[in-house]
């Protein structure tokens, strides 16, 4: 048969997009944030500057211990967060921070990392600019204001679990992809209460779990972003009506581009379970109210989806 499919505009088929940044290696978020995060197995995004531990290095190996690919991320904040004043300098900044990090979590120079552009400080290179250093490091500058000039909800105006809870909401009614970021929990700087933050981490468990939100590290969401804007989904026509077949078309380099792509396709009424093969890998999905929805790997080629 065939059947519509399309590309969900998130994972899971979500309203909306959630990823939690802590900025600046606060010793407040390796005591009091990760041992949250891991409670309710959120994930969360850990900027750090590698410079700053240049006279303390157990202490940048103690946060890259942390380091799982599952719940504890990190992303590159330069250097220094001193700002940069020409080309060279945001090169020195940004590439030398990134090697430390490749060199000591063992990370492949195509893996892509997730950047956030220190704030507070001087920065003289256009945003073009900054984008040819970040591609030739495999890296994705997380977001910093919206196309009308106006803040993401995160950013300083998310001081309480209320507030936090109000942009969830809003981020959900919009669909978009939003975030919120900290500089300390239960301290130091612009400190946000670590009962308010157990009790935001609570709140994204529930919404993670009926996918209303796709709450991720930074970098999947961004590379999910670029690989649904750069893929196509087809259907093929066949006279049996216990099978579809789709055609996936992916432009980005799986190397660097792995997060799973949602796919939501139609299924005749009769559907209960459908089983799903993408290449060497099969697995079995339920239908729900007419669809069949399941994660691709973004890889061009053919998905065989038949009905058991």
């Amino acid at each position: 048969m065939q059947a519509t499919a399309t590309i969900a505009k998130w994972q899971n088929n979500a309203k909306a997009a959630f990823a939690l940044y802590y900025d600046d290696g606060c010793f407040s978020t390796l005591k009091t944030a990760i041992p949250c995060l891991r409670k309710y197995d959120i994930p969360g995004t850990f900027y750090l500057c590698t410079g700053w531990y240049k006279d303390k290095p157990a202490e940048l190996d103690n946060w890259l211990a942390q380091v799982d690919e599952k719940i504890v991320f990190i992303g590159n904040h330069t250097v220094a967060h001193c700002g940069v004043q020409s080309y060279e300098n945001a090169k020195e900044e940004l590439c030398n921070n990134d090697a430390v990090l490749r060199e000591k979590l063992g990370y492949s120079p195509k893996k892509m990392l997730s950047y956030g552009r220190p704030g507070g400080c001087c920065w003289k290179i256009t945003d073009e600019e900054e984008k040819e250093i970040l591609d030739s490091i495999h890296s994705i500058r997380r977001e910093h204001e919206k196309a009308d000039g106006s803040e993401y909800a995160g950013a300083l105006s998310v001081k309480t679990f209320e507030d936090a809870r109000n942009a969830l909401d809003a981020i959900e009614a919009a669909g978009n992809n939003d975030y919120i970021v900290f500089h300390g929990i239960g301290g130091d700087w612009f400190n946000f209460p670590a009962a308010d933050h157990e009790k935001l981490v609570q709140e994204l468990a529930v919404r993670k779990a009926k996918h209303s939100l796709w709450v991720a590290a930074s970098i999947d969401i961004h590379k999910y972003i670029v690989e649904r804007n750069n893929a196509s989904i087809t259907t093929l026509p066949l006279e049996n009506d216990d099978e579809i077949m789709l055609e996936l078309s992916v432009t980005t380099d799986p190397e660097s581009f792995n997060t799973p792509l949602t796919v939501v396709v139609e299924a005749p009424t009769d559907w209960v379970r459908a089983t799903i093969t993408q290449g060497d890998a099969s697995y079995i999905v339920p239908v729900f109210d007419g669809k069949v929805t399941f994660d691709a790997a973004p890889i061009t080629g053919s998905i065989s989806i038949t009905k058991c």
